[in-house]
């Protein structure tokens, strides 16, 4: 996902070079544009990480409470 945001902004440099004698404020709204859809990702991203280390604490603590079980 990384690599087409980076594709998106090799696009856009492209775009704002050919069409900037015509609509000048183009650069701008479509820097904003990459920077939402990138602040997106990360948050995706960030999201994946964190229900990540939520099944993994889940699993310690049922590996755990299984052991705990065998040895009583």
């Amino acid at each position: 996902m990384l690599s087409l945001v980076m594709f998106g902004g090799e696009l856009i440099i492209s775009i704002m070079d050919h069409y900037s004698h015509i609509w000048p404020s183009l650069g701008r709204t479509l820097l904003l544009g990459l920077g939402v859809l990138t602040n997106l990702v990360e948050k995706e991203r960030m999201r994946q990480i964190y229900l990540y280390h939520i099944k993994l604490v889940h699993l310690l603590s049922l590996y755990t409470t299984i052991g705990l079980t065998m040895t009583l």
